[in-house]
């Protein structure tokens, strides 16, 4: 009876090692990598834009790899010049092959030439990556009552 036993165990055993050997194997796969020049993050040139006022405009990610990517976060507070909010959904995946446009409002603080610097996060295939890409334009004299609105 012991020996019935003491087979039993042995081949639960190897049956386990087995099954732990299959599992390394399957984990051991080569992960995928996305190409940096893959992945084409489009800044926007704004034209004359009023100072204060919140203008909506949309920034393009082209996903020109053979996997899908994530758009993780964008835009959010103020530096020299203007403060940019994304308004779109985040986050937001990009299907291979494809073109996602991220609405985001601007409101441009200074008159004359302006160039505001958007960081985007992304999810590339499964390593965080950041992109920076600028808005530019030409800061304008607002009307009073676009400035009154959207003045904090």
């Amino acid at each position: 009876m012991s020996r019935v036993v003491l087979i039993c165990g042995f081949i639960i055993g190897l049956a386990a090692i087995g099954y732990a050997i299959a599992l390394f194997a399957e984990n051991t796969k080569q992960p995928v990598i996305v190409e940096r020049e893959a992945v084409v993050v489009q800044g926007a040139e704004l034209g004359e834009t009023p100072i204060y006022a919140m203008t909506p405009i949309r920034f393009r990610i082209q996903n020109n790899s053979n996997v899908a990517i994530r758009f993780i976060g964008g835009p959010n507070g103020c530096q020299p010049g203007g403060c940019l909010k994304t308004t779109g959904p985040c986050p937001l995946t990009i299907e291979a092959n494809s073109v996602a446009e991220i609405p985001l409002d601007v409101s441009v603080s200074t008159l004359g030439s302006f160039q505001l610097e958007v960081c985007v996060y992304l999810d590339l295939a499964g390593v965080g990556v950041a992109r920076t890409v600028y808005l530019t334009g030409t800061g304008v004299p607002a009307t009073e009552e676009a400035a009154t609105l959207a003045r904090p």
